[in-house]
């Protein structure tokens, strides 16, 4: 069982990945999407079960960037979702069961978040990877420290117990790319995955690009 543990200044972390489930993260282009008024976009769809049944109150977010908030809905009986937004740089969603256990991700160009006329977006869940995060500030584990998990679409959040844990269910397409710890009195510590460490690498590469 793989687990890491990093010193840093205040508050370090130890993850260990419980379940893993190889799935590869694919850019899809068929959303259903409708002009609207002021400028925003409708994208409407279904939330599925993994035997294709309806997923009622799920949660779908649509990630959020420097222009604009993330929108979050819940699915309706049936596992129907409508999501309003910009969507100027595309649409990059989350999707989860109710109880979290299930989840997927789902990354849609800006061009075909456009086309008024494809299909419905099915967001077809799939078991959740859980990971497991310690949080320790001088070698004593930390009650209530805030942890945040991102990858390249989602953020899950937890709250470490009195043991200084907490498990996290992400999404299976999206591997974990940043994990950060805070707390009011311990301090922050933080560690990013060699995925985000080579994104952040490609950001740089194409902006020395282009100033080229």
């Amino acid at each position: 069982m793989p687990a890491s543990r990093l010193p840093l200044p205040l508050v370090s972390l130890v993850t260990t990945c419980i379940l893993v489930r190889g799935v590869s993260v694919t850019d899809e282009a068929a959303p259903a999407a409708r002009q609207v008024n002021e400028g925003l976009v409708s994208i409407a769809g279904t939330v599925l079960m993994p035997a294709g049944s309806p997923a009622p109150q799920a949660t779908v977010v649509a990630a959020g960037s420097s222009n604009e908030p993330a929108a979050v809905v819940r699915s309706d009986a049936s596992g129907r979702f409508q999501l309003r937004g910009i969507f100027g740089n595309g649409a990059q969603l989350h999707a989860r069961s109710a109880d979290g256990k299930h989840q997927t991700t789902l990354r849609i160009s800006a061009i075909a978040v456009r086309v008024g006329s494809a299909a419905p977006v099915e967001l077809t869940l799939v078991p959740a990877v859980e990971h497991e995060v310690t949080v320790v500030a001088e070698a004593r584990p930390v009650e209530g420290a805030q942890v945040s998990a991102s990858g390249m679409v989602s953020t899950t959040l937890g709250v470490t117990g009195p043991d200084g844990k907490v498990r996290l269910l992400l999404p299976p397409n999206d591997p974990l790319r940043d994990l950060d710890a805070w707390h009011p009195q311990r301090g922050v510590g933080g560690m990013e995955s060699r995925a985000g460490r080579r994104a952040q690498n490609e950001k740089k590469e194409k902006k020395e690009r282009k100033k080229k």
